[in-house]
């Protein structure tokens, strides 16, 4: 069952870094939405299905890392921009949308990320999200705030806060059961 969350709950947020797909709705119907909302579900439901395979690295990698330790410090960072294995099923599923990871502010509510394009306040998105255990999700969400960021070179970023609209109480679960473990491990690291 899909939940429309139109109380204020109250959740904590996490900095966490997660793969994460952003794509504009158009469609902004509350029936639609509903609908639509389902059928994204299915899909992830279908990609959660299949298992990601870890990502296997050749040994001569190895050797080359100890002779030239920055070109194996370019290809770690080459992994982190192309897609795993398992990630080319959820692009597959989830449209030609690029997959970002980065560092995101979460809570079982909303979202803050940076995305490099402008999103009008109050237009919908589509944010498919994947924990590192590898479980995916669709959650429809609403624009609250938006900030740009400037950098130094001219180019612009966005700071883009969003409110759930649309979330599985399924896949809520998951996303605070998440949230929950990473709030006690840092509690465990910071009382060490």
């Amino acid at each position: 069952m899909t939940t429309v969350i139109d109380n204020k709950r109250a959740f904590f947020r996490i900095n966490e870094t997660l793969e994460l797909q952003v794509r504009a709705l158009v469609d902004t119907n509350a029936e639609a939405l509903t609908k639509h909302h389902r059928e994204r579900c299915a899909q992830c439901d279908a990609a959660n299905a299949k298992p990601d395979k870890p990502l296997e690295r050749p040994t001569t990698i190895a050797l080359v890392g100890r002779r030239y330790p920055e070109i194996l410090a370019y290809i770690q960072e080459l992994e982190k921009r192309i897609p795993k294995e398992g990630d080319r099923a959820n692009i597959q599923h989830f449209g030609d949308s690029d997959v970002y990871k980065q560092l995101v502010n979460i809570s079982g509510d909303g979202i803050r990320f940076t995305f490099d394009e402008a999103f009008a306040s109050g237009s919908m998105l589509e944010l498919i999200i994947r924990l590192e255990n590898g479980f995916r999700f669709v959650i429809f969400a609403k624009v609250v705030r938006l900030e740009e960021i400037r950098t130094t070179c001219g180019d612009s970023s966005w700071n883009i806060a969003a409110h759930f609209t649309h979330i599985r109480d399924d896949d809520q679960d998951e996303l605070i059961k998440f949230l929950l473990s990473r709030q006690m491990e840092s509690v465990r690291v910071s009382s060490i």
